[in-house]
């Protein structure tokens, strides 16, 4: 049986075959319909994820049953990754905001990264009209159709002291090869069943080779207790971030009183299998300069003399800069990376644009 007269049987329907005649195949649905009888029940003992086979007997001759053959009680954990899957779920519906993202940090070898996965939902102070919640969020990694990252969590969320409404954002590390990726995340209500989702297209670059190059810059502030870490080997609990901890902007986009930190790599990885442009002895200058609208620059940090660490084939150089957000207009802005040698040569850039809201003035 071909996947389409499956599809039709197991769902109940009819399937026509060996014909271009349309109106066969209408005239039949019409008839099926002229005269039906809906008949349902209930399993009383339903199991997560067990198929069950469902037979309807007739014995009237000349009536036929169309019906699903089979049935399948989905669990909250499979109904969410349907819904991944499907891509149904309305990424614009009102409610609760939810953001994704995957960073590549730091190359491992020549073909992965070391990186981090990351989402973010916000929820209104209306949702804790009821006092604390619940909400169950979870995410798929794919390369084309296939899964090669998942997760799947329950958060407990409080009123906030302040009035406002919550952010949550949860961080996982990952290593990643580079390519096309897709990352759908959905995060529901387990009292009422209500989704959101977020679903981005991710091209993780190739792993440059035999010469500088800069990542990122990643745009963060420090966390505090709306930040969920992964527990690492040796803990299977997440942890609750602080003040030393690093939380990415997934959207960059900041009001004027934030406190905006930037995490760029300037990395070199050596292949062995052409000769070293990296002189051990050069001096290499590292630059990071705060672009205007306009492209004109607003402002330069001091510069660094580049120093990688690590005495294997991948050596990197981690920059931890904090931005004057609070002494800039709103607008848009660009922060750009640079490495140059000693002579003032361009060697690798790279840049990340962020906006500065409008402040609102106080009743």
């Amino acid at each position: 049986m071909n996947s389409l007269a499956r599809l039709a049987v197991d769902s109940g329907g009819r399937f026509t075959e060996r014909t271009n005649d349309l109106a066969r195949s209408v005239t039949n649905a019409r008839r099926d319909l002229a005269c039906v009888y809906s008949l349902g029940f209930y399993d009383d003992h339903p199991e997560d994820e067990r198929i069950r086979n469902a037979v309807v007997r007739i014995r009237r001759p000349g009536v036929q049953a169309l019906h699903a053959a089979k049935f399948v009680h989905r669990s909250p954990a499979a109904r969410r990754e349907s819904l991944i899957r499907a891509g149904f779920l309305d990424p614009e519906s009102d409610g609760e905001q939810v953001l994704a993202k995957l960073y590549p940090l730091r190359p491992l070898s020549g073909s992965k990264w070391d990186g981090i996965l990351a989402v973010s939902f916000t929820l209104s102070e209306d949702a804790f009209q009821s006092g604390a919640l619940e909400r169950d969020f979870g995410g798929v990694l794919y390369r084309g159709s296939k899964v090669i990252h998942r997760f799947d969590r329950r958060v407990t969320l409080k009123r906030s002291s302040t009035g406002q409404g919550q952010r949550v954002t949860y961080l996982e590390t990952i290593s990643v090869k580079p390519g096309p990726k897709t990352l759908q995340v959905v995060v529901s209500d387990p009292a009422t069943g209500d989704d959101r989702q977020a679903r981005i297209e991710i091209d993780v670059p190739e792993v440059p080779r035999d010469r500088l190059f800069v990542v990122g810059p990643m745009f963060g502030r420090r966390a505090g207790p709306d930040l969920l870490l992964k527990g690492g080997a040796s803990t299977d609990r997440d942890t609750v971030g602080g003040q030393r901890s690093f939380e990415p902007l997934l959207a960059n986009r900041i009001d004027d009183s934030t406190e905006l930190l930037a995490v760029s790599q300037v990395c070199y990885f050596e292949t062995g299998k052409a000769p070293a442009q990296l002189a051990h002895d050069a001096r290499w200058i590292v630059h990071r300069e705060l672009l205007g609208a306009d492209r004109l620059v607003v402002g330069r940090l001091p510069q660094v003399d580049l120093a990688l660490e690590g005495a294997d084939r991948i050596r990197c150089q981690n920059l931890l800069d904090l931005l004057p957000a609070s002494s800039l207009d709103a607008g848009k802005y660009t922060l750009r990376v640079s490495v140059s040698d000693h002579a003032g040569n361009d060697i690798s850039e790279a840049e990340v644009s962020f906006a500065v809201a409008a402040s609102v003035p106080e009743p």
